[in-house]
């Protein structure tokens, strides 16, 4: 009995373990996803403290208005790259919770998916 069991269920998935499935390949992507946001955050942090610290310390330091120009332009400079940081910040975090609904989906199918299974087998034994 316990052999058909198997054969039959090696041959047809129930709803649960579809959805289990989809939901393991939601979280790999998603995780997938994350690493590379994560990973290009952190490369954008590298390269705008480089770049504020060269422009601050080799700027001519000529008076007048030149110089103050520059320096309004440094500040509109360091404000939109801040604010572009912090919506780069924004969808990273926005992934982690997606990423957390999915795994608690993925959880709940799997546990859904050993009920199914632990009732076939009483079934069938």
């Amino acid at each position: 009995m316990g052999v058909g069991y198997k054969i039959k269920d090696f041959f047809t998935d129930s709803e649960m373990e579809r959805k289990r499935e989809q939901y393991k390949s939601l979280v790999k992507k998603i995780n997938k996803k994350l690493s590379t946001v994560e990973k290009k955050i952190e490369l954008f942090k590298d390269n705008f403290d480089n770049e504020l610290n060269n422009l601050i310390l080799y700027h001519d330091d000529g008076s007048g208005m030149l110089l103050s120009t520059y320096m309004d332009k440094l500040a509109i400079f360091s404000t939109d790259t801040k604010k572009l940081l912090d919506y780069y910040e924004e969808i990273y975090a926005d992934i982690k919770q997606k990423l957390k609904i999915a795994q608690e989906r993925l959880e709940y199918y799997q546990k859904q998916c050993q009920l199914e299974d632990q009732q076939q087998k009483e079934i069938t034994e």
